[in-house]
C-alpha cells in the first residue's frame, strides 16, 4: 500500500470505518504498513452503523499519508483515528468536520493515542508524532446513558476537538479552527514535547487543557 490516492469519492453507511490504512508491521526490509498513501478531497459521513467505535477515516500503523481536504461529518466516534502505535508521521490538514463523537464518549474528532499495550516501542522512546494543521472542527458533541437508558447528547466532559491521548508526542498542532466542542478545544493526556500554536478556539467548554502526567519509565 504505497503511494495509492483515494479521491472524490463519497463514503456514507459504512457499517465501520469509511477509510482505513492499516499495517501488521514494524521494522521489515519492505515496509508492511501503508506509506505516502493520500485520501483527499473525500466526503465520508453516517458510518459507523453497526460499530460504533470507528472513525471516518482510521490510520493504524501507517507512516507519512496525508489526510487533506476531506469533509467528515455525522460520525458516532471519531472522525480522524491516528492510531495507536507512536510509529510514523502522518499529514492532516485542510478537513472540515462536523458532529462527531454523537454515540460514544471520552474522544476527540481528531483523536490519537500512543501508547503502544504491544510494547514495540517503550513508554519514554521518542515518537515521530503528527502534523495536525489548518482544520476545521464543530459540534464534537459526546454523549451519555439518562436514567430511562436513553443515548442522549451531552457535550460537557466528554468530548474533543483534537485530542491527543495516551502519550502521545511530538505532534504540531497549529492554526486549527475548532467550535462548539463540548469539553476542551484541544486536551493533551500523558504527551511530551508537542507544540500547540495559532489554534483559534471558540464556544467549548475548556480552551486547551493538560491531562495527568503519565510515567514514562521504560516497560517491564
Amino acid at each position: 500500500n504505497t503511494r495509492n490516492i483515494i479521491l472524490n469519492n463519497e463514503i456514507s453507511y459504512a457499517g465501520g470505518c469509511g477509510v482505513v490504512l492499516i499495517g501488521s508491521k514494524y521494522f521489515h526490509p519492505v515496509p508492511h504498513h501503508p506509506i505516502f498513501n493520500q485520501v483527499v478531497y473525500n466526503h465520508i459521513h453516517h458510518c459507523g452503523v453497526f460499530d460504533k467505535y470507528v472513525a471516518g477515516i482510521f490510520l493504524g500503523l501507517s507512516d507519512g499519508n496525508l489526510i487533506s481536504h476531506n469533509l467528515i461529518e455525522y460520525m458516532p466516534h471519531h472522525a480522524i483515528n491516528l492510531g495507536n502505535s507512536g510509529y510514523g508521521r502522518n499529514f492532516v490538514e485542510y478537513n472540515e468536520i462536523h458532529y462527531t463523537c454523537l454515540e460514544t464518549i471520552d474522544n476527540g474528532a481528531i483523536n490519537s493515542w500512543m501508547e503502544d499495550p504491544y510494547v514495540h516501542v517503550q513508554r519514554d522512546a521518542e515518537r515521530s508524532g503528527h502534523i495536525i494543521r489548518y482544520n476545521l472542527i464543530t459540534d464534537t458533541r459526546g454523549c451519555r446513558v439518562d436514567e430511562k437508558y436513553n443515548l442522549v447528547s451531552t457535550p460537557e466532559f466528554t468530548a474533543h476537538g483534537i485530542y491527543l491521548d495516551n502519550f502521545t508526542s511530538n505532534c504540531f498542532v497549529y492554526g486549527n479552527i475548532l467550535v462548539r466542542n463540548g469539553a476542551e478545544g484541544i486536551r493533551i493526556n500523558g504527551g511530551k514535547n508537542n507544540i500547540v500554536e495559532n489554534n483559534l478556539i471558540v464556544d467549548s467548554g475548556h480552551v486547551i487543557v493538560y491531562g495527568s502526567p503519565q510515567n514514562y519509565a521504560p516497560q517491564t
